[in-house]
């Protein structure tokens, strides 16, 4: 049986992802910065990084283990989980022009990216977040877009790294729980 485990980075939206994840009966742990060591005890098939990150480059900011990248599971990064995801392949990452995007966003995605496979290609999201994915990661195609941001998804399939800088979990995001099921399938 598959087995999720959703990193908790402070997001007040954690009982959502948890019950996205329930819809689709497949049990999960949910863990903080201890992440590597809860993986490496639980061997999950696929690992979520929940946003709740206010200042991604804070030196106060949470850090996780960054050898939990090597450990060869799908990673799904949402809001500060992206942003985790590009710092940690060497992406840049800076506050956003508009200071905050935020509330229901017009996105537009591609429809052949794992995420939204079978989905519209433009769709309303939930945006939440300060700071936005620059530049995409070496290796990583982008998946989403908005008219603020130019990078508000993206994908290394062979690597099996996804990530939206959106909540689909969030109450405006039109087609979360299919992202959701997408990547559960994937794994």
């Amino acid at each position: 049986m598959k087995k999720i485990l959703i990193v908790d980075f402070g997001d007040s939206r954690p009982e959502k992802i948890k019950e996205l994840i329930e819809d689709y009966s497949i049990p999960y742990i949910t863990t903080n910065l201890n992440a590597y060591n809860d993986a490496l005890d639980l061997q999950p098939d696929g690992i979520i990084f929940g946003g709740g990150i206010r200042d991604i480059k804070s030196p106060d900011a949470p850090k996780i283990n960054e050898a939990i990248f090597d450990l060869n599971i799908p990673i799904f990064g949402i809001c500060s989980g992206m942003e985790v995801i590009a710092l940690h392949f060497n992406a840049d990452v800076g506050r956003d022009i508009y200071d905050f995007e935020k509330g229901e966003t017009e996105t537009f995605t591609n429809q052949n990216s794992l995420l939204f496979k079978n989905l519209p290609e433009k769709q309303m999201t939930h945006m939440f977040h300060g700071y936005s994915v620059e530049t995409l990661p070496k290796g990583f195609t982008k998946t989403a877009y908005t008219n603020a941001g130019p990078i508000a998804g993206f994908e290394n399939l062979d690597l099996k790294i996804y990530g939206t800088i959106f909540h689909p979990e969030g109450k405006y995001s039109q087609y979360g729980s299919h992202m959701f099921k997408n990547f559960i399938n994937s794994l």
